[in-house]
């Protein structure tokens, strides 16, 4: 009953209304709600202390011409989900082809700053309704410089709570208080719920692989940019993690 309903969520809400499981924490806490000797699904925004501010990037590529060319640096960068609303390339039941619901956005943007459209710390990974969503307007500093769950919180019926006046900017600006996003969101903290049971009980269910990591991982030691600033985080991506047997499930 809820994948079906799943299936016909995600096939009629714009993305730009998925708010994802936003930029915080949230205020569910499962951590005492099963078996301590089962890993539960983290809560989708799994790094709540980083930021998107240049000293929290893990990567550092530079060189390419063409901006589109840092997506897949960008896809691993912010764990294969869109930095906004925070939905995730396996929730993207439409999509023709890997990640073809996402792109990239100039966090200051082509408008404001013409001289950044190439520099890697300004893009970040973001499904293609909040790009086109939020268009040629730039993020707030603060919005970079500090964690968004600093300024969005949402609750555990699927409401977002803006901590501050940029959280309000950008709940607004991508439409994160729709109603319907807020029905979708619900559908997913339930989802998540009830993939939480499954994995206790052993289940390999299609909700549980809405929850882990595409299957497309690249390995971006191929890439060979011109220069890259932070060679040390090609050792943290998610595909030589995959290699060496230590990427967590989820």
């Amino acid at each position: 009953m809820l994948e079906s309903l799943a299936s016909l969520i995600f096939s009629r809400i714009p993305k730009a209304l998925d708010l994802e499981l936003a930029c915080s924490q949230a205020t569910i806490d499962c951590s005492n709600c099963y078996s301590r000797d089962v890993d539960i699904i983290p809560f989708p925004y799994s790094e709540p202390a980083r930021s998107l501010a240049p000293c929290d990037r893990q990567h550092g590529p530079s060189g390419y011409l063409d901006y589109s060319s840092y997506k897949p640096w960008l896809r691993d960068e912010h764990d294969f989900r869109c930095v906004y609303c925070l939905s995730r390339e396996t929730w993207d039941l439409n999509a023709t082809s890997a990640a073809s619901g996402f792109g990239i956005d100039h966090m200051r943007s082509q408008h404001d700053a013409p001289d950044e459209v190439t520099n890697y710390d300004n893009l970040c990974y973001c499904c293609n309704n909040c790009n086109s969503a939020k268009g040629q307007r730039s993020l707030p500093q603060r919005l970079i410089d500090e964690p968004l769950n600093v300024h969005l919180r949402i609750t555990e019926y699927g409401l977002v709570e803006a901590l501050t006046n940029e959280g309000e900017w950008l709940r607004d600006c991508v439409f994160l208080a729709h109603p319907e996003a807020v029905k979708r969101r619900k559908l997913i903290l339930d989802l998540r719920e009830a993939s939480n049971i499954d994995l206790i009980n052993g289940r390999n269910s299609e909700k549980l692989r809405m929850f882990q990591y595409p299957s497309n991982l690249e390995n971006l030691a191929d890439r060979n940019p011109r220069i890259n600033t932070r060679e040390d985080g090609l050792k943290d991506s998610a595909w030589e993690r995959h290699k060496r047997g230590v990427l967590s499930q989820f």
